[in-house]
């Protein structure tokens, strides 16, 4: 629990591309079947997060990284991407020369749909 904590204190610190960076990298214990409470909560605190990650705006962000290949990301689609590469869901993000907004949105309306069902399947909140 404090290792969780101490992660979650990090993100609310971390400046975009580094918190990106440290989600992409957080998965739940192996031992935890069907998922771990935290970690969902962790990336539920981000999956309204409107801040645009934008390549061109550092060299920080030069090469593969969080939301690659995306030149421009918002943290709420890459929080949705994370779900869905971590539960194993059979859909895809919107290709990154054909982007709009709602396409966007039916993306995360349908991560959201199979998490919830994933979550009831496991007696998660």
């Amino acid at each position: 629990m404090e290792i969780w904590k101490a992660t979650e204190n990090y993100l609310k610190r971390a400046l975009l591309g580094m918190r990106m960076e440290l989600i992409a990298n957080l998965k739940p214990p192996a031992d935890a079947q069907g998922g771990h409470p935290i970690f969902f909560e962790i990336l539920d605190r981000r999956a309204n997060d409107k801040k645009v990650r934008d390549n061109s705006t550092s060299k920080k962000f030069d090469g593969p990284g969080a939301g690659f290949p995306h030149e421009k990301l918002e943290a709420r689609n890459f929080i949705h991407i994370h779900y869905c590469q971590w539960l194993g869901f059979e859909l895809r993000p919107p290709d990154r020369r054909e982007q709009t907004s709602a396409k966007w949105a039916a993306f995360r309306k349908a991560v959201n749909e199979k998490v919830v069902v994933y979550r009831k399947k496991h007696g998660l909140r």
